[in-house]
């Protein structure tokens, strides 16, 4: 996880507190009260910052007298403390064989399974069998198991409580299904659970499992480091709401006390702006920080964009952008949260307005289609007709933090493609390098699928 991403954006919050600072400063409060309080808190503010910075470098910090930065300076270390151990904990050097636990109660089909990752040359494997779920249970410890390989009809278990169990009892061993029943639904559920990948027997080569393999532990990785982030995240989101809320407060004192003079307007708004925008990259930290969860329920795809063009509609108007939209006769609904996935919505569709000048087009395309797998997927397609994304930042767009824009959080398509994780489905670019204009397209599966 780029951590230097994650400072930048901790120096931008201390920027804006600083030039919120100066802008205050040429506000006479008339009397002390109403500016000394407001200076105390943009100090708080800033001085849970810099404590939080420290922090993430691994820097020693002062003694502090509020509990709050304490607190959070020990959640970090301890974060840190426990990625660092999980990682030390379970090495996969090339040359340290894999420990896979292969939890199979058929014979015949767990000695397939060896045989064919065995003319791979993937890395060697320290196989751990168990037949049913009880036996894999007593396996399951980091320590001593690198992966699964899950078959979901056993003797004690079956179907999509069989992942569910697996993951609880080791969150941080990565699962990959591995069963003979061929089910889209099922699938869905597994990923759902926590699965890394689900694949039916018989109908995988040597060199596909071990690819997977490879990617789930990778994922899983990734996953570490992006959860050691978002605690990071949440913990400065925390620290600055309250005093942003008191400063917002403030505020209305000092403004009461100057006399609501025309003469110090343009610099009440600007401290008004900084406020907006320190408490929007706020939402944006814990937004990202907190883990979703779904309230299903069926959706119909060209309502929910609907809903959001007459949300943003001012947005399209101010820039005098042409709208072009298209939606199929038929189309299937979708089972998904209809609030997260119009969030995705807002977040693609703000960024196609912000990459436009005055007068530019945006095209929402919305289409069914059928994946290789069989599985049938609606399709949300949205075209500007901007300066497109520099070839250099493609591979890292949804990166948490990282963004081209001097404003961005660098948290929107992150968030964006999270969410559509979590929905089944999945978050792409389409656009090619040196194309004018960007496409992205979000997909999520049918209701029926």
């Amino acid at each position: 996880m780029p951590t230097e991403d994650f400072q930048r954006h901790i120096e931008n919050l201390q920027k804006r507190l600083r030039g919120l600072e100066a802008a205050v400063q040429k506000v006479p409060a008339g009397e002390a009260g109403p500016a000394d309080a407001f200076f105390d808190e943009i100090r708080k503010c800033a001085a849970d910052l810099h404590e939080m910075e420290d922090a993430l470098r691994g820097e020693p910090a002062a003694p502090k007298r509020q509990r709050t930065s304490m607190d959070a300076r020990e959640e970090i270390t301890a974060a840190q403390q426990n990625a660092a151990q999980a990682r030390k904990d379970q090495p996969h050097e090339p040359l340290t064989p894999l420990r896979v636990l292969l939890v199979e109660d058929n014979p015949g089909d767990a000695r397939i399974i060896r045989e064919t990752l065995a003319e791979t040359p993937f890395q060697s494997v320290k196989w751990l069998e168990a037949d049913r779920l009880s036996r894999a249970l007593e396996f399951l410890n980091p320590g001593r198991v690198d992966l699964v390989l899950l078959d979901l009809s056993l003797p004690d278990t079956r179907g999509v409580q069989t992942v569910k169990k697996v993951v609880q009892a080791a969150p941080m061993i990565p699962v990959v299904v591995l069963t003979g029943t061929s089910d889209g639904q099922l699938a869905l559920e597994a990923i759902r659970e926590g699965a890394q990948d689900y694949l039916v027997k018989g109908r995988v080569t040597g060199l596909a499992l071990a690819r997977v393999m490879t990617f789930a532990l990778e994922r899983k990785r990734a996953e570490e480091k992006l959860a050691l982030i978002g605690k990071l995240a949440a913990i400065v989101a925390h620290e600055i709401r309250n005093p942003l809320t008191a400063i917002n407060l403030r505020l209305f004192a000092l403004r009461s006390a100057t006399g609501n003079s025309p003469e110090y307007d343009e610099d009440f708004r600007v401290i008004s702006e900084e406020i907006v925008r320190l408490q929007s990259v706020v939402r944006n930290f814990l937004e990202f920080a907190r883990t979703p969860e779904l309230n299903l329920k069926p959706c119909h795809v060209p309502a929910l964009v609907d809903q959001v063009l007459e949300l943003l509609s001012h947005r399209l108007t101010e820039k005098n952008i042409h709208l072009v939209k298209w939606y199929p006769s038929v189309l299937p609904a979708i089972q998904a949260d209809d609030q997260q996935i119009k969030q995705v919505f807002i977040n693609l569709l703000l960024n196609a307005v912000e990459a436009l000048e005055s007068g530019g087009e945006i095209r929402i395309l919305v289409s069914s289609e059928q994946e290789m797998t069989g599985r049938r997927m609606v399709v949300v397609r949205f075209q500007d007709t901007g300066t497109g994304i520099p070839e250099d930042a493609r591979h890292r767009i949804f990166e948490p933090f990282f963004s081209t824009k001097k404003e961005g959080t660098g948290l929107g398509l992150s968030i964006s493609s999270r969410i559509m994780e979590h929905h089944g489905g999945r978050l792409v670019l389409e656009s090619s390098p040196g194309e004018r204009g960007t496409c992205f397209a979000m997909l999520v599966p049918a209701a029926s699928s």
